[in-house]
C-alpha cells in the first residue's frame, strides 16, 4: 500500500476515534464509548475511501458496573 493512502487512513481512524471519545449526552456528561483491542481487522475501508471502525464497546455504567 502506498504510504500516502496508509497516512491518510491512519489519519482517518484518528479522527473516528476523537470523534466517538468526545461525545457528550444532552446534559454535557462525556458518553464514555470505549474502543477495545483497534487492529486491523476493525477497520473497514469502503471501494470509495471512506474509512470506518467497528466494534465500540459499551461504557461499564451502561453495562451495570
Amino acid at each position: 500500500m502506498p504510504a500516502p493512502i496508509a497516512v491518510g487512513i491512519a489519519i482517518e481512524i484518528c479522527r473516528g476515534l476523537r470523534y466517538w471519545h468526545t461525545r457528550l449526552d444532552a446534559r454535557g456528561v462525556p458518553l464514555g464509548f470505549v474502543r477495545q483491542d483497534l487492529h486491523g481487522g476493525n477497520v473497514l475501508v469502503s471501494f470509495e475511501g471512506e474509512v470506518k471502525i467497528s466494534h465500540f464497546g459499551f461504557p461499564r455504567s451502561w453495562r451495570g458496573g
